[in-house]
């Protein structure tokens, strides 16, 4: 697949599961993530993983 047929099949999601990832696909989530190449190598970005859903109801 070329990386322009790959772009055009980008989509944006909105809406969620109420169900646990494999620790393994998140692992693999995360690091693709991490090897993501960002406008002009700013590298300005941040992940945050979070497992207990009590804690996103309010923001850091």
């Amino acid at each position: 697949m070329s990386v322009f047929e790959l772009a055009m099949k980008h989509v944006s999601t909105r809406v969620f599961l109420q169900r646990d990832i494999d620790e393994g696909d998140l692992t693999r989530i995360l690091e693709v993530a991490r090897r993501a190449p960002s406008a002009w190598n700013m590298q300005s970005y941040h992940v945050i993983a979070v497992r207990d859903q009590s804690l996103t109801s309010s923001p850091p």
